[in-house]
């Protein structure tokens, strides 16, 4: 069954890595919901009708986007007189630290961050495509990229939810900004430059390739562009034959970690509790001041 049951809200570039165009519609983005039940004697008809009934009609939808598609939640519970100073002070935080680094594209870091966060981190065999000049690419502020093509992941570390972008079929690195960021969030680094690494690969070159996906904290006055998220490589190596079949023999399935606390980062908007003692304590683990080690062959 179909219909514009869920809609979620993305931007063009959510188009380009993957989603048919057929099926996006702005500003939503894809519409489309697929549920399958599987059961015994089941009333066809009658589920049918039930989960039709669940779709918004057009009328409902123009509502709702008069209501609630430009506001924010603290603005909506404001409203209703349903937010006091603890609650408006999480939800700000939440604002600051969620939901405004997922708005804007993946950065180059130019500058040392006051702090970093881990959101995710992958570990998988890739093939590496080429090197293209690119331009008209926001955020990465640079001219070169080096396209590498995901064939299997080996681990996957989902450590913030709200942030995380999940396993992915594709990675970039801005190839001549590499070296500067590392040297940023890394004090000792082991073997070649990364652009040096780079620039010895040959399209269709297989490498296991590591990465973590980071927020970073930066030093300004200006809440919404506190914090921004960054990719920083921490190992790319080419594999032969003989080194890849050992990785498949270690890793004979992807090693996948997601944390149970669905509220992730340092930000808990549901209060104190079970919930915030478990995030303090991963924060304590994952939060890091100043530079983070590196290990790349």
């Amino acid at each position: 069954i179909s219909g514009n049951i869920t809609p979620t809200v993305a931007d063009d570039a959510t188009v380009e890595r993957g989603v048919t165009l057929a099926q996006w519609q702005k500003p939503w983005g894809d519409r489309r919901t697929e549920l399958v039940v599987i059961g015994q004697n089941m009333d066809h008809t009658a589920m049918r009708a039930a989960l039709e009934a669940c779709v918004l009609t057009d009328e409902e939808m123009e509502k709702y986007t008069e209501l609630f598609l430009k506001a924010q939640p603290l603005d909506t519970l404001q409203e209703i007189g349903a937010v006091d100073d603890d609650l408006a002070k999480r939800i700000k935080r939440y604002e600051i630290e969620i939901l405004a680094p997922k708005r804007k594209k993946t950065q180059v870091l130019q500058v040392a961050p006051k702090s970093t966060d881990a959101v995710s981190a992958h570990s998988c065999i890739a093939v590496f495509q080429s090197s293209d000049e690119t331009k008209d690419t926001p955020g990465l502020q640079c001219d070169t990229v080096a396209q590498f093509r995901i064939e299997r992941y080996l681990k996957y570390a989902h450590l913030i939810p709200e942030l995380a972008s999940g396993l992915v079929k594709e990675f970039q690195l801005p190839v001549d900004n590499v070296d500067v960021q590392t040297a940023l969030l890394t004090e000792q680094v082991s073997g070649d430059a990364l652009s040096m690494t780079i620039a010895n690969l040959d399209a269709g070159d297989r490498v296991e390739l590591e990465w973590l996906q980071i927020r970073v904290e930066y030093e300004t006055s200006v809440d919404e562009d506190r914090y921004r998220m960054i990719e920083q490589c921490q190992k790319l190596t080419r594999l032969n034959d003989e080194e890849e079949k050992l990785l498949h023999q270690q890793y004979p399935q992807p090693q996948i970690m997601i944390c149970k606390d669905h509220m992730g980062g340092s930000c808990n908007v549901a209060g104190p509790g079970e919930a915030g003692k478990t995030k303090a304590k991963d924060v304590k683990k994952g939060r890091k001041k100043g530079k983070k080690g590196r290990k790349k062959g």
